[in-house]
């Protein structure tokens, strides 16, 4: 298993698009593509952008790599079945990029926000801390995030260098202190978690993904095959 991974969606026209892409789709998706509307056209977008390149193309509609993140705008579900990020959700970084960069689709999110990801205490071990789930009221505004969060905030910019000298890009209120992503609920999706290394799960997905009419015959032999790998590689 890699950071590659099948990112897919069908459209309500019953168009169905899927395409290798890599971790760092994960902090192009929320910002990219409105999922709180949601807007299809804009996640198309991306997903054709991975479809047509060179070093991407386009895949089966089945896990690969790391597994799978659909999109049935039809049914309004969300399968995410991957082993890279939490979805959907604003990783720590993504918060930081977003404030400085998409404030407004930032803030299109904000009243969906309700879960704080965050490690717990260290035990002494040395092992990586478990991760810490926190669920919180939501709010209408970022200072009503913020604080329903627990976060302070603190003036920060973005800047870049031409001929030595320092160009503010753009300024932002950014959250401080440490945490790991703000989970979002958002009301028009259902989200069927797949756990990655289940076979029973994905097993499961398959036959959802059948009874919805996604697969065609290339992509069952695909799903053979990434079960296959699974099995082989001892999960169960």
């Amino acid at each position: 298993m890699g950071s590659d991974i099948c990112i897919g969606m069908r459209r309500k026209s019953g168009e169905i698009i899927s395409a290798l892409s890599y971790s760092h789709v994960f902090g192009r998706i929320l910002v990219e593509a409105d999922l709180a509307s949601p807007n299809e056209d804009e996640l198309a977008v991306l997903i054709c952008e991975y479809r047509d390149r060179a070093d991407c193309g386009p895949l089966p509609t089945a896990p690969f790599g790391s597994g799978i993140l659909f999109f049935d705008f039809v049914s309004g579900t969300i399968f995410d079945g991957q082993s890279i990020s939490w979805f959907p959700a604003f990783r720590e970084q993504d918060i930081v990029q977003a404030l400085f960069e998409h404030q407004e689709r930032f803030d299109a999110y904000v009243p969906h926000f309700n879960e704080l990801l965050s490690f717990g205490e260290r035990d002494g071990s040395g092992r990586i801390p478990k991760i810490v789930s926190r669920s919180f009221s939501k709010a209408s505004d970022r200072a009503g995030l913020w604080r329903n969060v627990g976060l302070e905030t603190a003036p920060g910019m973005m800047s870049r260098y031409e001929n030595g000298e320092e160009i503010v890009v753009a300024r932002a209120e950014v959250p401080t202190g440490s945490f790991l992503a703000l989970m979002l609920d958002l009301p028009t999706w259902k989200v069927v978690p797949v756990a990655p290394r289940n076979v029973d799960e994905w097993e499961s997905a398959r036959a959802q993904f059948r009874s919805l009419g996604l697969l065609a015959q290339a992509d069952e032999a695909a799903w053979d095959q990434h079960v296959g790998e699974l099995k082989s590689g001892g999960c169960e």
